[in-house]
């Protein structure tokens, strides 16, 4: 699966150089997962994280269809992880 987010880069600091900063708050993404990705009929069809109050959340998603025949994704929401630290 690919990277979660992208690194934006913006303004520079009084030395020049780029600051680097995270994902936006209120924003996330969805990625569909392959069926390779999938460990079961049961797993979530998509995968991603969204960011809210500054504290990033993982989103689990399921393509569903309703009686009627309409599509929808259902979604589980759980406070992620930590990354680890990265060597400097």
């Amino acid at each position: 699966m690919g990277t979660m987010h992208e690194v934006r880069r913006v303004g520079a600091t009084p030395s020049g150089a780029q600051e680097e900063r995270g994902p936006r708050d209120w924003t996330g993404v969805l990625y569909l997962q392959e069926e390779a990705e999938r460990r079961s009929d049961r797993s979530p069809t998509h995968r991603g994280r969204i960011v809210v109050g500054g504290t990033t959340f993982r989103l689990s998603g399921w393509l569903k269809t309703t009686a009627d025949g309409k599509t929808f994704i259902s979604l589980a929401v759980n406070q992620a992880t930590p990354d680890p630290p990265r060597a400097a």
